[in-house]
């Protein structure tokens, strides 16, 4: 017999929308792209992170190798273990470059009303007395009493390893201007060089992950500090960038939010 008690159920909703069904699938789509460029750029990370590490541990073997294949003199193994300090402490440099990026996009919290004008003064100083040895001339005016919410140690890093990586790019007996100017709610530090040694081609890809111009010698790779400098400074809603004007003449552009003297 059938079952007069049975209940039917029967859907009254409304029928979604077919605009707000693509848009759904829009969004998804978008975060679908998302995660798959975030775990792109991971993997090319690491892979890159590997190879930049492998090259010093390599030599180091083969060195500690070639050092044990026969009796030495003392001046010998003296000569030996200097190289291999030397290529420890690259390793520790490029370890050290990937920590501070990890803890710079981490860098979320402890941000207080800082000095930029300080801050970009003390880089100044570095900046010359680095410069000294490459006959390379310094100037540019700095705005005082310019102020920003921030973190202090991790900006003067990022500030610092753009200054830095800029005098070691730049040829000898060329001129770096820095300076610090203020626009409308916000500061502007601007690193300029007329002796550019990266190539035009190249600028675009400066705040790459482990993107190194072999032409340049330096104990850790540029653009690893310049990456780190970009986390850093977008970490405090700012932006960095690269342009070139002419030949060689390239400016280093970092727009940060200021806050008032009040404030």
């Amino acid at each position: 017999m059938p079952n007069k008690n049975k209940i039917k159920f029967k859907y009254s909703g409304k029928k979604r929308p077919k605009q707000a069904s693509k848009e759904t699938a829009a969004e998804n789509k978008k975060l679908d792209n998302l995660l798959k460029k975030s775990l792109l750029e991971n993997k090319k990370f690491f892979a890159s992170a590997a190879h930049q590490l492998k090259t010093p541990l390599t030599s180091l073997r083969s060195e500690i190798e070639i050092s044990l294949s026969r009796d030495r003199k003392v001046k010998e193994y003296k000569e030996c273990l200097n190289s291999l300090l030397s290529d420890t402490n690259l390793v520790c440099h490029k370890l050290q470059d990937i920590l501070d990026l990890t803890s710079a996009e981490n860098l979320k919290t402890g941000f207080v009303k800082i000095n930029l004008s300080q801050i970009v003064n003390e880089i100044r100083e570095i900046t010359e007395k680095l410069a000294f040895g490459k006959k390379i001339k310094v100037d540019g005016q700095v705005k005082e009493k310019v102020f920003i919410c921030g973190h202090k140690p991790h900006l003067t890093q990022a500030v610092a390893n753009i200054a830095v990586n800029i005098v070691n790019c730049t040829g000898k007996n060329g001129k770096i201007t820095l300076s610090l100017k203020t626009g409308q709610n916000r500061a502007k530090i601007l690193i300029s060089t007329d002796n550019f040694l990266i190539p035009k081609k190249e600028l675009p890809f400066i705040f790459d992950h482990f993107q190194k111009n072999p032409e340049i010698s330096n104990e850790s790779s540029p653009c690893l500090q310049m990456a780190i400098a970009k986390v850093i400074i977008a970490s405090h809603r700012g932006k960095v960038f690269a342009r070139r004007r002419g030949a060689h003449d390239t400016v280093f552009t970092i727009h940060l939010p200021k806050v008032s003297l009040k404030s």
